[in-house]
């Protein structure tokens, strides 16, 4: 039971994170947000030996810790594509660790291909809507949401034999973390959607857990 300690303390923080937001009481993120991370950390480290830790993921997860704090300021365009910056870097963690995965090649199951399709339809639809009156932030946007399609490919080409449930949870979550880079592309450069930033951090807080099981599962198995 005191496994699953700290995943129950990560849901219990993220549901009040999204209360907060959409009781407009945003101050109150910084008393919530900053433990997630760490919990959903905490959560990975203690159900592995430690040797089998994949410490590309903790840095990646440290970056969207990082980058969602200074979303919280993005009104400002500073801190906003500082957040940016930092989010794709974690997402770049997340394409080494993957890559590392990617052995017995000549195994690949090729109808997993298919599962390109979500991810480039959705960064092509959103690209499309985005895609006028270029500025530096818009710019930066564009490539951050290519790091994320690029790391969404990653996890399909991991563990290329696979076909259980180290390989789903780590296609669901790069796909959920995908999506929650495309609300907040959106919100940003196309039109307001209603609590934004609630169903972005929903999708992200859901994400980091999906991708955080799937680790678990292929670290386990070692």
């Amino acid at each position: 039971m005191e496994n699953l300690l700290f995943l129950i303390l990560y849901f219990v923080f993220a549901g009040l994170n999204i209360i907060v937001i959409i009781i407009k009481k945003e101050k109150m993120q910084y008393i919530f947000k900053p433990l997630l991370i760490p919990l959903l950390i905490m959560y990975y480290i203690i159900n592995i030996p430690i040797e089998n830790v994949d410490w590309f993921i903790v840095a990646g997860m440290t970056c969207g810790l990082v980058g969602n704090i200074f979303f919280m300021n993005h009104q400002e365009d500073e801190m906003f594509l500082n957040g940016l910056i930092v989010h794709s870097v974690g997402y770049g963690f997340y394409v080494f660790s993957f890559f590392l995965y990617i052995i017995n090649f000549s195994y690949f199951r090729l109808w997993k291909l298919i599962l390109m399709a979500p991810g480039i339809i959705i960064v092509f639809v959103t690209y499309c809507k985005i895609k006028n009156n270029y500025t530096p932030l818009k710019i930066a946007m564009i490539i951050y949401i290519i790091i994320g399609l690029v790391m969404n490919l990653f996890s399909i080409f991991r563990l290329p034999a696979s076909e259980g449930g180290d390989f789903w949870f780590l296609w669901v979550g790069s796909i959920l973390l995908l999506l929650s880079s495309i609300v907040l592309a959106i919100n940003k450069f196309y039109e307001t959607i209603l609590y934004s930033e609630a169903i972005r951090l929903g999708l992200f807080f859901l994400a980091q857990v999906f991708i955080i099981q799937g680790v678990l599962i292929t670290s386990l198995s070692i």
